[in-house]
């Protein structure tokens, strides 16, 4: 998560709510204006990426459909998956697999966690 601090990442998922196993990937959620520049942030970094976007509705508002961009990466030979959100008003609307807000953690809150 410091490794992204520029895009203020939330930790959501199965690493969060302690039910991860071997398997489950670092789910982070982050917001930037534009999907290139966290792209550029990436090849800068050296690091591969596979990339995809989700086409979803905005639940709570009825709202036209926007996309999200995906991205999945290795960090420590751990897998993670990165939801890329343009601005915070889509990251605050329910999260499109779920029909419930998600918990998330910044920095800080995950470091209460492993520290309390």
């Amino acid at each position: 998560m410091r490794w992204l601090d520029r895009y203020s990442p939330w930790l959501v998922g199965a690493v969060l709510s302690g039910s991860a196993n071997h398997f489950s990937p670092i789910e982070l959620e982050i917001v930037a204006e534009d999907a290139k520049q966290l792209e550029m942030f990436f090849i800068n970094e050296g690091t591969q990426f596979e990339m995809r976007t989700m086409l979803v509705d905005q639940l709570q508002t009825n709202a036209l459909r926007y996309s999200i961009s995906i991205y999945e990466i290795s960090f420590q030979e751990y897998p993670v998956v990165i939801t890329l959100y343009q601005h915070h008003a889509m990251r605050a609307a329910h999260h499109p697999r779920d029909s419930f807000k998600r918990a998330r953690a910044q920095l800080a809150d995950v470091e209460a966690l492993l520290t309390g």
